[in-house]
């Protein structure tokens, strides 16, 4: 096995422009001659006559890599790729927040239930992704969940990619003693796929047979590849550490949903290996439910002049707190502190103050908590915007506040799309709703 930290802070959003990019004196840093040549070529574009020309084609080339080095004329949305239905190209789109069966399964109405103080209120997961990495025929992956619904299984979703050109092999097993069974589900049919196929890091297998699973019963996704060379490899996109949860808890959304069995394991050739990796990986049932741990990439949003970032939230129970947290870290060298601030559902100030002073925060990022003085409450079904601000700082001297980001599926974050990251870049504009986003943040409840 080959584990591999992947430290990613590339992003898609049409902001990309506020998220923190290589600086250099030369604007095609990281870029290939072999990509600007490509680039150049395709689109027609002449040499740069001075800086400026420089640094925009710089940036176009890496919007064009991250978007599959596309051909002029072609979009990565709405497009299939040849050959089997089965293997489709995956799309983060807006989900149909009206008709969404997630969004239906949640409370109807405010639980208002019991808090203890001391307990938080939040998303505290804190780790950064990495890739594990298949390397030859014998060594396979396995995502092992607890089935939350009983249901047919219809769709997976995962955050893999490859460079093999043969197949793979895809589908549920049972497990026994906390391994996969070696059976696949649905008429013993395993599921292939030929992997010369993909283009993106993220793939979405249609069975074409749909496999019925129970809840409460533990389950593997065995990924099973065919490797005949010395250079091809198929990856999984992980998480450093396990949190044993799942984020979205339909019966109390405030809270994240525990499932001790969830993991990543490895077989090497001989025996199944534990990684103790947090998998992504989202399973659609045939009535549209969706179950599974949908965020990929553990990312820093930057805080400097007017830019606001954090959490926006619309509790089901009420919640009396005196101290909140988020993960932060310094980017370069801050000009000024870092400052939160509370807004309710009119953008009237609650509370605000100075969450970090200058030199506090260092450049490794670290929850920092801070004390907001008389306790509030938050009450249950009212908006609230929890958001950290440095007006003094710049972009490149300010603060990053970091979250997960790249949801494989938007509804099933925290809170699914009641809590998210909110964003503002100027002191009097709109809020900008991260639905495929949420901070890594704590509310914590006192008397």
């Amino acid at each position: 096995m080959v584990f591999v930290v992947a430290i990613i802070i590339s992003f898609t959003s049409n902001l990309d422009e506020y998220f923190p990019e290589p600086t250099s004196d030369d604007p095609f840093e990281g870029i290939s001659d072999d990509d600007i040549t490509t680039y150049s070529d395709l689109f027609d574009i002449p040499p740069p006559e001075n800086d400026n020309e420089a640094i925009k084609l710089g940036k176009q080339i890496r919007d064009w890599i991250k978007n599959d080095r596309l051909e002029p004329g072609k979009s990565n949305l709405d497009e299939y790729f040849p050959g089997p239905n089965n293997w489709q190209r995956f799309e983060l789109i807006e989900p149909e927040f009206e008709n969404n069966e997630n969004l239906k399964m949640l409370p109807q109405k405010n639980l208002n239930k019991k808090t203890t103080p001391g307990h938080f209120f939040g998303f505290p997961i804190d780790s950064r992704s990495s890739i594990l990495e298949a390397t030859n025929s014998q060594e396979k992956f396995s995502i092992r969940f607890t089935s939350k619904f009983s249901g047919n299984v219809s769709n997976i979703i995962l955050p893999m990619e490859t460079n093999i050109d043969d197949e793979v092999k895809v589908g549920l097993q049972e497990s026994i003693g906390g391994y996969p069974s070696g059976i696949w589900l649905a008429s013993n049919t395993a599921y292939t796929y030929p992997l010369s196929l993909i283009t993106t890091k993220v793939l979405a297998i249609n069975f074409t047979q749909n496999v019925p699973i129970e809840s409460g019963k533990i389950y593997h996704i065995v990924i099973e590849p065919t490797i005949k060379k010395n250079d091809q490899i198929v990856s999984l996109s992980v998480y450093n550490n396990n949190w044993h949860i799942n984020s979205l808890n339909h019966t109390d959304p405030d809270e994240t949903w525990m499932d001790p069995s969830i993991n990543t394991l490895f077989f090497d050739g001989e025996s199944w290996l534990v990684t103790e990796k947090w998998p992504s990986f989202v399973i659609k049932y045939s009535n549209g439910v969706s179950y599974g741990q949908p965020y990929t990439i553990f990312a820093p949003w930057v805080i400097g002049e007017k830019r606001y970032v954090g959490q926006a939230v619309i509790p089901y129970s009420n919640y009396k707190i005196d101290e909140i947290a988020f993960v932060v870290s310094t980017k370069g060298n801050p000009m000024d502190d870092l400052h939160y601030v509370i807004y309710d559902s009119e953008n009237n100030i609650i509370r605000d103050g100075i969450f970090a002073k200058k030199g506090e925060i260092n450049r490794f990022e670290n929850w920092w908590s801070k004390t907001i003085g008389p306790p509030i409450t938050l009450e249950s079904g009212k908006l609230y915007r929890v958001v950290l601000y440095s007006p003094n700082s710049t972009i490149d001297d300010g603060y990053f506040v970091y979250g997960h980001e790249f949801m494989l599926d938007k509804t099933l974050g925290f809170g699914s799309t009641i809590h998210h990251l909110t964003a503002r870049f100027n002191e009097q504009g709109s809020w900008t709703e991260w639905y495929d986003a949420d901070a890594a943040f704590k509310f914590i409840i006192t008397n």
